[in-house]
């Protein structure tokens, strides 16, 4: 898999993904993101600051997407380190889901990054199983659950930890 930097020649197919995943999430009873949240403008806003990754399979096409941002989430209300890295918006490919693409798409991240001694953050929604699955298998744990206030809605989120780089 390629890993990689988006740019905004990716718009299109990113969009295409995260409508996709949106329809897929409703399947599954997964209730996170909802038809103003994400969309077309918060991506090119991820793109604009080179915060979204993807990874490509060998026909060059996208099969995963992700936006690992210093931005915190306003709702947290433990103290997080100033240097710590929020991995949002993570999106497996629809007809791809289950290969460890998300897994992968971190691992290349803190790699790439050569994340030392850093502390990494994901929220994720309590319906949201496959990705409590991943953060799980890649012992993040959860530090804290709280409502986020556009999406009340949809009931709790949980705020997932992981120290990386850390050689004790």
């Amino acid at each position: 898999m390629k890993f990689e930097v988006a740019t905004a020649q990716h718009i299109d197919e990113l969009v295409q993904i995260l409508e996709e995943a949106k329809i897929n999430m409703e399947r599954q009873n997964i209730y996170q993101w909802n038809k103003q949240y994400p969309n077309r403008e918060l991506i090119l806003n991820d793109i604009d600051k080179q915060e979204l990754y993807i990874l490509k399979d060998r026909t060059d096409t996208i099969v995963c997407m992700g936006t690992f941002s210093e931005s915190s989430i306003k709702e947290i209300t433990i103290p997080i380190d100033t240097k710590a890295v929020f991995i949002k918006r993570l999106i497996v490919k629809a007809n791809t889901c289950g290969q460890g693409l998300a897994k992968e798409l971190i691992d290349k991240y803190i790699d790439k990054c050569e994340l030392k001694d850093r502390e990494l953050y994901s929220c994720t929604n309590h319906t949201n199983l496959p990705m409590q699955r991943v953060l799980e298998k890649m012992n993040f744990r959860v530090v804290e659950s709280f409502v986020i206030e556009e999406r009340k809605a949809y009931g709790n989120f949980h705020l997932y930890y992981k120290k990386v780089g850390r050689i004790d």
